[in-house]
């Protein structure tokens, strides 16, 4: 206890420091990891003990039933609830504040708890930054990984997305297997359906016999995807790849989720300039007209019947933020009052007999594309295979480090250029419908 004592003096010292040198950094792990050999041992001490008392009780038959429970030379023992760290960080504090104490015979004051764990974040910041070169995933910081090292802490990473592959997974795909890294496809120049404009000038007419047939031809167009690269990027200790390979296997897997959450994201409302260009962005998007005196922030049943009238596609589906499914529970048929809205899971669904998933990359409510009528098939998306993971050991070989890279190469974009006008009628159609914003 003495040298703890004295251990936790000099760690206080270096805490107090703006600036530590290597060998002082050295020191504060070597003082943290002789607190923590301590407290092993100790318990590994209270356990054995346990463990003879238990023998003793067998062999004298037990405290008699109802008896005194300091029978048998058995003291009473409290047992304290076992605290929740947020980091192993706190864990490790916790040791040389209890020894300290405990030395002292005292319970520290709020107060000083406070101070000293100021301290601690401060002092950990800096060895983080001193450091920084070879800056990862490590089982020295909590938040970094390294709170999955002990079996105390629980090493399951909740995954809080949902449905960030439905548009992904609808999209008219296509694989670029060459050498090249964009490709051309041809598509018809239409941009209305009367008579000379259908499928960029093909006609057929009605002709008598022996009358001399009337030429016309169509019009095309090109349109050009060209391959983006997305990456990711981690780097991970070897420690914290052998010691904590869980947590280490987890963080890997959460880049491919992290790839599909921002796929999704550029096709529904990529900028186009070296990115896909998204729905919301394309000029084939229609944006019908809020109701007139339509309150901020709604959705109305007209809103919806006038989606569905500007919209082509027999194939189109609803796609919505969650936080629009209050306004859309409200919604009823006029004459039946049965509800719009059937939920089939928390996040999907039937609206008006169409389908309806919830994503998170729609917008929210009030916004342009808080809610939207799409058809994915007539999206095109390319890419050069699947997402390409490596590992290397050698890019900071000084640090113990492997580095693990991510890159998927894609673009996408509608096949539409603009919307259509129809061959009767004023008012364009589109596979592609949402509602204006309601601010």
């Amino acid at each position: 206890l003495a040298e703890q004592k004295r251990n936790a003096e000099r760690f206080a010292e270096l805490r107090k420091k703006d600036t530590l040198t290597d060998e002082e950094i050295v020191e504060s792990r070597a003082i943290v990891d002789g607190a923590q050999d301590l407290k092993d041992k100790i318990k590994a001490e209270e356990r054995a003990a346990e463990y003879e008392r238990s023998l003793d009780d067998s062999i004298n038959g037990g405290a008699p039933e109802g008896g005194d429970p300091t029978a048998n030379n058995e003291t009473n023992i409290t047992v304290e609830d076992k605290p929740i760290y947020r980091s192993f960080e706190e864990q490790i504090y916790d040791v040389i504040v209890d020894e300290t104490a405990h030395h002292n015979k005292r319970a520290f004051t709020d107060k000083e708890i406070k101070e000293c764990r100021g301290r601690m974040e401060k002092s950990e910041k800096r060895m983080n930054e001193t450091r920084a070169a070879g800056s990862g995933q490590i089982v020295g910081s909590g938040q970094d990984g390294g709170i999955a090292v002990q079996t105390d802490f629980a090493t399951d990473i909740i995954d809080h997305g949902f449905n960030n592959e439905a548009l992904t997974s609808k999209t008219a795909k296509r694989t670029i297997t060459t050498g090249a890294d964009s490709i051309k496809i041809n598509s018809i120049d239409e941009s209305s359906r009367v008579s000379g404009s259908r499928y960029g000038g093909i006609r057929v007419y009605t002709t008598a016999e022996l009358e001399e047939l009337t030429p016309s031809k169509g019009k095309f167009t090109k349109i050009e995807l060209k391959l983006n690269k997305l990456t990711g990027l981690n780097y991970q200790s070897e420690e914290m790849w052998q010691d904590a390979a869980f947590a280490a296997q987890e963080i890997v897997d959460l880049f491919p989720k992290e790839f599909a959450y921002v796929i999704q994201g550029l096709i529904f409302e990529g900028s186009g300039s070296g990115e896909p260009l998204g729905i919301m962005n394309a000029n084939a998007l229609i944006q019908v007209d809020e109701d007139s005196g339509q309150t901020a922030g709604t959705i109305t049943r007209k809103n919806l019947v006038n989606m569905i009238a500007r919209n082509t596609s027999s194939s189109a589906e609803w796609y919505a933020n969650k936080d629009t499914l209050p306004q859309l529970a409200e919604l009823v048929e006029v004459t039946t009052l049965k509800p719009l809205l059937v939920m089939n899971t928390v996040n999907s669904g039937t609206l008006m007999n169409i389908p309806i998933t919830f994503i998170e990359q729609a917008n929210t409510l009030g916004s342009v594309g808080d809610i939207s009528l799409l058809d994915m098939g007539q999206y095109l998306t390319i890419s050069k295979g699947g997402i390409r993971k490596d590992q290397s050991l050698e890019v900071k070989f000084e640090f113990d480090q492997r580095a693990i890279r991510w890159i998927y190469r894609m673009d996408g974009q509608s096949r539409w250029k603009n919307a259509i006008t129809p061959a009767k009628g004023t008012a364009t159609t589109s596979p592609f419908t949402t509602i204006e914003a309601r601010t």
